[in-house]
C-alpha cells in the first residue's frame, strides 16, 4: 500500500466540519461557536459546514444517510483541505459502508477527530493509505481555552 500524507494547512485554507457521531446538543453549541472563532481568528482558517451539522436523530447527529452525505460531500469539495469532527460519540460505525473510499484516496485531506473518530480513521487508512489523526475535534479542542503548547502543535 502506498502511504499518503495529507498536505499541511496554510492560512486561508478551508476546514470542513462534520458530525458523524453524537449530536451537538443545545448546551454544547457555545463550544461549536467558540471553536469556529478560534479556527478563523487565531489560526486564519475558513470554516465550512452544512446546516445538517446540528441535526439530531435519536442519539445520533442526524440520520445515517445525512451523516454519510455530509461526510462524502466534504471529501468531494476541492476547497476543503481538512475535515474535522465536531465531537466524538458512539455511532460513526453506521457510516462505514457508505463512505466513498476511492474518492478519499483521490482527494487526500487532513482528517481529525477524537473518540469515535478512530472508527473512521482506521478504515480510511486501511482502505486508502491516507494518514489520519486522532484528535483534535472542534468542540473540546478549539471550542475551549487552549494552552500555548496546544496552539503551537496545531500548525
Amino acid at each position: 500500500m502506498k502511504i499518503i500524507k495529507p498536505k499541511k494547512l496554510q492560512k486561508g485554507d478551508v476546514v470542513g466540519i462534520v458530525s458523524p457521531s453524537s449530536p451537538i446538543l443545545p448546551e454544547l453549541k457555545k463550544y461549536f461557536e467558540q471553536g469556529i472563532q478560534t479556527l478563523e481568528k487565531e489560526f486564519g482558517l475558513k470554516v465550512k459546514y452544512t446546516e445538517r451539522v446540528f441535526d439530531k436523530h435519536f442519539y445520533n447527529a442526524g440520520t445515517r444517510e445525512s451523516r454519510i452525505k455530509d461526510f462524502n460531500e466534504m471529501w468531494a469539495n476541492p476547497k476543503v483541505k481538512m475535515i474535522l469532527m465536531s465531537l466524538g460519540g458512539h455511532t460513526a460505525n453506521h457510516l462505514l459502508d457508505g463512505i466513498d473510499y476511492e474518492m478519499i484516496k483521490n482527494n487526500p485531506k487532513i482528517f481529525a477527530g477524537i473518540s469515535d473518530g478512530t472508527t473512521l480513521s482506521n478504515p480510511i487508512f486501511t482502505k486508502t493509505g491516507l494518514i489520519t489523526y486522532h484528535g483534535p475535534d472542534l468542540l473540546f479542542t478549539f471550542g475551549r481555552p487552549m494552552t500555548e503548547q496546544v496552539k503551537k502543535n496545531v500548525y
